[in-house]
């Protein structure tokens, strides 16, 4: 596996790896909160499953949940992860309930040093470290 690779995850494979429960996956796709980016046609039901993106989206969402952020911006940071976070620069800063992205370790600095309060700082990269060690050692422990 590597990061952005094309394996697709079933929602209970997901909900290990993400450390959320199934339950909590399925009422986000129902709230719109965070919808699974692949969606395939088995016979005449429509299943979704979960990408590497997806399950690096869900663990940042998870802390940024514990941390306070209401639910429609974690729906606005899912999909920017899902969509165009580059997982190797991108950094997002907990002030409170907001959120803000920064492009690489001197836009953190930066955003710091403008007096920004931050809780949480959280690294794409670190949790995309996460999430492939724990799919491999999900993975290697079903073979």
């Amino acid at each position: 596996m590597s990061n952005d690779s094309d394996d697709v995850y079933s929602t209970p494979v997901a909900s290990a790896i993400s450390g959320i429960t199934a339950k909590t996956l399925a009422n986000w796709k129902l709230r719109g909160i965070f919808v699974p980016s692949v969606e395939l046609l088995h016979s005449t039901q429509s299943r979704y499953y979960y990408s590497y993106r997806d399950l690096v989206a869900i663990r940042a969402l998870v802390v940024l949940k514990d941390f306070g952020v209401d639910l429609i911006r974690l729906a606005h940071v899912g999909a920017y992860i899902q969509s165009t976070a580059p997982l190797q620069t991108t950094f997002l800063v907990v002030d409170g309930g907001e959120v803000f992205v920064a492009d690489g370790s001197a836009a953190v600095a930066s955003l710091l040093r403008s007096g920004r309060r931050a809780f949480c700082v959280l690294a794409l990269q670190a949790i995309a470290s996460e999430v492939e060690r724990d799919a491999r050692a999900l993975m290697s422990s079903a073979a």
